[in-house]
């Protein structure tokens, strides 16, 4: 199986060679049955890429989307580990305090480090106290409930 930068170019030579998404669209139908169906949108698109990258079909421009990272990184990550197999019953307030990173850490960021990048979730002691019924109580409910 033909990879994706391979099968773009393939598109891209295919098109350059025709100068028809129609014609392109069947050849590589014939060459990869496996694959989808192209769209003319798609076949466009591949070629203004490689056109406006000068000879390369790889669009990079979602690769660094979105805001990065810096505080749930791998470093963070690494000394909020060292801080938790220390003593693993502390707070993430404590937490907070304790951890080395050169940015500054809010206690929502330890808290998403520690439930999604260290899979840890927090405990809760609930401790359910029985109350058994002695003689005397039995009794005093009779009483009142008649």
């Amino acid at each position: 199986m033909a990879s994706l930068k391979t099968v773009d170019a393939e598109i891209v030579k295919l098109y350059y060679s025709t100068r028809s998404p129609t014609t392109v669209n069947r050849e590589m139908t014939k060459q990869h049955p496996e694959k989808k169906v192209l769209s003319k949108m798609k076949i466009k698109r591949l070629v203004d890429i490689f056109e406006k990258k000068t000879g390369s079909v790889t669009d990079e421009r979602n690769s660094d989307s979105g805001r990065p990272k810096f505080v749930r990184g791998a470093e963070n990550i690494a000394s909020m580990q060292d801080v938790i197999s220390e003593t693993p019953q502390r707070s993430v307030k404590n937490i907070l305090g304790d951890v080395t990173c050169t940015n500054t850490v809010r206690r929502s960021s330890v808290h998403s480090t520690l439930r999604y990048d260290l899979n840890l979730k927090p405990y809760t002691c609930t401790l359910s106290i029985m109350q058994h019924r002695k003689e005397n109580d039995i009794e005093s409910r009779l009483h009142v409930a008649h």
